[in-house]
């Protein structure tokens, strides 16, 4: 199914696990080289910085093209409808040709043809359309060809963010239908749809490795949303004069359990999984039921409540460090708050670039004292006679 072969995507993860292996440490630079020349030639890769820089140019080289000719030249026509579907067409089969003649994976450039033919199909059924309808009609008109074709950029090319992509449409497509939903009856719906895509995620058993990480962030990403869709408190946050009373509805307090035993749940299910972005997704879900709980038993909140939930995650990270390193090799039962392979960096470094320009701001300070070279002594006989001095 992927555009590269499982094979090739195997041994690019082989590769970039060995790399990793590397830098931490585990093995000498001998056994590197031994097995990237076991794994043989692999395709071009470029770092985030230069794949971004890519991205951006082939993307805009792609859109400025098509948008100047179709809008400019033919305004909102057919023949301008007609000329940006044959774009979308173009650019998805000039990315995928530069793709699969160059070998590349992940340089930016292909990625940015590929996501330009989404755009260019969007705006070809915009002006296919016209502006006669109303938000359900486009929602419906660009919702689902979005969505069917980001699922394919993830199936086909293994882009993560196409299947972020896939969600966010489906999500949209599922908000233009709640004309005349109740609020929670909507809330209710989109928390199915996101549960129904995790339990499908979830039932998935054969999954190379990868696909994993990439996998488990989805899943993470779509139990967040269900605990923010299912959180009635999140938007009277900031609110801190206001005290409003609690709702007296099932729905409400319902809600208040979801999202007090949903994260506790993944919690676990995270730590017996071992799955680190799980993980992640389950503390920030926690520490949104944590925030949540006095704007839903309506009790008052005061402007330093956040300094103390700070000073109190501060000391309960503090404390789980200190009793996981105080274990046997820096660990317990298997956890352990060191990394143990350390990532990639191919970026500029942050901390290089904070250090240089604080250099270049410290350039007011008095500086150093520089050699005048030569300087002559004056002698009795002129201005520098023979009896001058060096």
């Amino acid at each position: 199914m992927r555009i590269l072969g499982e094979e090739v995507e195997a041994a690019l993860y082989a590769r970039e696990t060995a790399r990793g292996w590397k830098r931490s440490g585990l093995i000498a630079p001998e056994q590197l080289s031994a097995i990237e020349g076991a794994l043989g030639p692999m395709p071009g890769e470029a770092g985030w910085a230069v794949r971004a820089l890519f991205f951006w140019l082939a993307w805009m080289a792609a859109g400025s093209v098509a948008s100047f000719l179709s809008w400019t030249v033919f305004g909102e026509t057919t023949t301008a409808a007609i000329f940006m579907g044959v774009s979308a067409a173009g650019s998805y089969y000039i990315g995928q040709r530069v793709l699969k003649a160059n070998k590349l994976y992940r340089f930016g450039v292909e990625e940015g043809l590929l996501v330009a033919a989404l755009f260019h199909l969007c705006g070809a059924l915009l002006l296919a359309a016209g502006r006669g309808l109303d938000f359900e009609q486009y929602a419906l008109l660009l919702g689902i060809p979005a969505a069917l074709y980001c699922a394919w950029l993830y199936a086909r090319f293994g882009y993560l963010y196409g299947a972020f992509g896939a969600v966010l449409a489906l999500t949209l497509v599922a908000c233009s239908q709640f004309k005349g939903f109740k609020e929670n009856d909507a809330r209710v719906v989109l928390a199915v749809l996101y549960a129904i895509l995790l339990a499908a995620t979830a039932l998935r058993k054969e999954i190379s490795a990868h696909d994993r990480l990439g996998w488990q962030v989805l899943q993470s990403f779509l139990f967040l949303m269900i605990c923010l869709f299912l959180n009635l408190r999140l938007e009277k946050l900031a609110d801190f004069d206001r005290v409003s009373a609690p709702e007296a509805s099932a729905f409400y307090w319902a809600s208040f359990g979801a999202i007090c035993v949903g994260p506790a749940a993944a919690l676990v299910w995270a730590v017996r999984s071992r799955q680190r972005p799980l993980l992640i997704a389950a503390f920030t879900a926690c520490l949104l039921a944590l925030v949540s709980v006095k704007p839903y038993l309506g009790l008052e909140r005061h402007a330093w409540d956040p300094a103390v939930l700070g000073a109190f995650l501060m000391t309960l990270s503090l404390w789980l460090k200190h009793r996981l390193d105080s274990g046997p090799d820096g660990q317990r039962d298997g956890w352990t708050a060191k990394s143990l392979i350390v990532g990639r960096n191919d970026g500029p470094d942050l901390s290089s670039l904070i250090a240089a320009a604080t250099a270049a701001s410290a350039g007011g300070g008095t500086p150093a004292p520089q050699d005048k070279g030569f300087t002559g002594q004056g002698g009795s006989s002129g201005g520098a006679g023979a009896s001058g001095s060096l």
